[in-house]
């Protein structure tokens, strides 16, 4: 007799359709749907300290093979907000999907209390989130899955943004590049941050942001305790431009195409960086603190701002980190 799953995510809803048809067959399941190999969905944790670290992982069949040189994107969800996870942030972003789509690793961690380490004093918790991603890392190559080190990138929402471009400061040898979505660089990261090779670097910001002013400053509700202070999306890029060598003139285009939801983009892109890497910035006229595709509803939006439907960032991200349209095998 089947019993019913009582979780509902992806590896479980595999493992439901599994047990169906094999019941039809008379035959008897008794392996645990927990990692839910058939989609490479799978919950781990690796130990950083005296912490237990916790993250979902998606692993297409082909990156198992040997060779297969695949990308690996690290998804930082946003902080502060009682239920954001790992598995919420896949949920928001669609990457999970997307790796089974174009065949590349997703690595999407649990922030420590709500929040990740993103060198904001205001928003610290004491664990090192620098290291466990560094554990991730190595717990990659201990599953000897066939991953290329050489296009390692991240990306995040919000308190995940901040953290991608703490990644970019301290791990510019590790990752090719990181694409920050509405999240500047941080004021004390600023003045901290001192990276070693240069980066790619995306940054999706909305220029009617209530909680990560486009023109800087105090980060979060105007009338709650203070997430910290950052630079302006334009200094934010300017510190970057430098950092990257980039000329600073960029090339600009600009679409609205949809009028219906009071946005447009406006598109910077950068050349003449260092060691052939690249940067862009889509800035969302009109647009607030909200992943791009996503359509957040009632208090979230009230406290958000306005969606846009003219891009998915997903997509635009994984474009710009050089992972094409074709469908994992």
């Amino acid at each position: 007799m089947i019993q019913s799953l009582l979780i509902a995510n992806r590896g479980e809803i595999a493992c439901r359709i599994i047990r169906t048809a094999l019941a039809a067959a008379m035959l008897t399941l008794t392996t645990s749907c927990a990692s839910a190999q058939t989609l490479g969905v799978e919950d781990r944790s690796v130990q950083v300290g005296e912490l237990k670290r916790t993250y979902t992982q998606v692993v297409p069949a082909a990156c198992k093979v040997a060779n297969a040189n695949c990308a690996v994107v690290f998804g930082f969800h946003g902080g502060g907000v009682p239920g954001v996870s790992g598995k919420q942030f896949d949920r928001q972003t669609g990457l999970g999907n997307a790796a089974l789509e174009r065949g590349f690793i997703a690595i999407m961690p649990d922030g420590r209390s709500l929040n990740w380490n993103d060198g904001r004093p205001e928003v610290r918790e004491k664990a090192d989130d620098v290291g466990f991603v560094k554990a991730m890392i190595a717990d990659l190559t201990a599953q000897k899955l066939a991953f290329d080190p050489k296009r390692m990138f991240a990306t995040g929402m919000s308190n995940g943004g901040h953290m991608s471009f703490r990644l970019a400061c301290e791990m510019p040898d590790i990752f090719a590049g990181v694409a920050p979505v509405v999240a500047s660089l941080g004021t004390v990261l600023s003045q901290q941050c001192k990276p070693k090779t240069a980066i790619s670097i995306l940054n999706i910001v909305g220029d009617a942001d209530p909680l990560t002013p486009f023109e800087g400053g105090q980060i979060g509700l105007k009338n709650k305790a203070s997430r910290g202070q950052g630079l302006s999306s334009d200094a934010s890029m300017a510190f970057w431009l430098k950092a990257n060598g980039c000329k600073t003139t960029p090339s600009t285009t600009r679409f609205d195409n949809d009028k219906s939801d009071k946005t447009s983009v406006v598109i910077d892109r950068y050349s003449g960086c260092k060691d052939g890497k690249t940067m862009e910035r889509y800035v969302v006229v009109g647009g607030g603190h909200i992943w791009p595709g996503e359509f957040p509803k009632g208090f979230i939006q009230a406290i958000s701002g306005t969606p846009t439907k003219e891009f998915k960032a997903t997509e635009v991200i994984l474009d710009f980190f050089g992972i094409p349209k074709v469908k994992a095998k």
